[in-house]
């Protein structure tokens, strides 16, 4: 089989510490999907493996939930990947990002020849990294900006044997096979148990159904709710617990708040959003693509992103 690994020294090792995690720690039902996609693709296991780990723990994005004046829920995300990963002269970009472009896929999950969700992830994966149950609510996963490495070693040292954990781009599938409402999906992020800390941003398709649901491993940290009585419309979620400051490199909360707020309440749309995440520097040199949805109006598209010179590197 081929492989995506280099580097002649790590190859043995990641190799290995991968087929483990795939023969003795990942679940049944997702260890029988990587088999599959081997099988069919030619790449390894261990690759496979490797890809469903590593998304965990390395993401960079901005997330919106927003109410438009006529009650309508919008909810749209970039996703940002690949930063200092080896830089495209020719593209003037970065090579992981501009891969990942390439492989950048929607899914339709089918039960009885129905449409229950649909999903963006990359070709490989297992998860999602934003989805839609249709005509219940939408969600996107940010990570945190510092992700815990150690979590990800204990888990490969055995741990947590015994602990139903869960991937957090796993979870995003999970909760649209289990959840059947807006306040279920929100339950069911805020309880389970997983290996990484991160931000659930979740729309629904009443009025203030928008939320953030901060996370560490075992608990909820906070939750930032929308309250358009309040005045709070929208909210915008990039890789930073609230609380906490942007590095002043990576600043992608505060243009994102003045260009919401230059739009307001009454432009709110999917091209309004759209607008807004396609502003610098919320897009920068490593989105991936954009993602628009709404329960409201049906619309689930994505777009791949391309920020022209001059444009941010981060």
């Amino acid at each position: 089989m081929g492989t995506i690994v280099t580097g002649d020294w790590l190859i043995p090792l990641i190799e290995h510490l991968m087929q483990f995690a795939h023969d003795e720690l990942f679940p049944s039902k997702y260890a029988k999907e990587i088999d599959g996609i081997a099988e069919s693709t030619g790449l390894s296991v261990a690759d496979l493996a490797m890809m469903n780990i590593y998304y965990e723990l390395s993401r960079f994005c901005t997330s919106i939930v927003a109410e438009a004046s006529n009650g309508q829920v919008f909810h749209a995300r970039n996703l940002d990947f690949g930063q200092l990963f080896v830089w495209d002269i020719e593209k003037k970009s970065w090579h992981l990002t501009e891969a990942l472009k390439k492989i950048t896929v929607n899914l339709n999950f089918v039960k009885n020849g129905k449409v229950i969700f649909k999903g963006t992830t990359f070709a490989g994966h297992l998860g999602i990294i934003t989805g839609m149950k249709m005509d219940q609510f939408t969600l996107s996963m940010n990570a945190k900006v510092k992700p815990d490495i150690s979590n990800v070693i204990k888990w490969l040292l055995g741990g947590y044997n015994g602990t139903d954990i869960h991937f957090a781009m796993w979870a995003e599938r999970e909760v649209m096979e289990v959840a059947n409402s807006y306040q279920e999906a929100k339950e069911y992020l805020s309880d389970i148990v997983q290996l990484a800390g991160c931000y659930y941003i979740l729309g629904g398709k009443n009025h203030n159904e928008g939320v953030i649901i901060v996370r560490n491993e075992t608990d909820v940290l906070d939750y930032v709710e929308m309250n358009t009585e309040s005045g709070q419309w929208y909210v915008l979620q990039t890789n930073y617990d609230p609380d906490q400051k942007p590095l002043f490199i990576d600043d992608r909360r505060t243009p994102g708040h003045n260009c919401m707020k230059t739009l307001g309440q009454g432009n709110v749309s999917a091209s309004g959003i759209y607008e807004v995440l396609s502003s610098k520097t919320t897009l920068n040199k490593t989105t991936v693509h954009t993602v628009i949805m709404s329960i409201a109006t049906g619309l689930y598209e994505t777009f791949i992103q391309n920020c022209p010179d001059p444009c941010w590197f981060l």
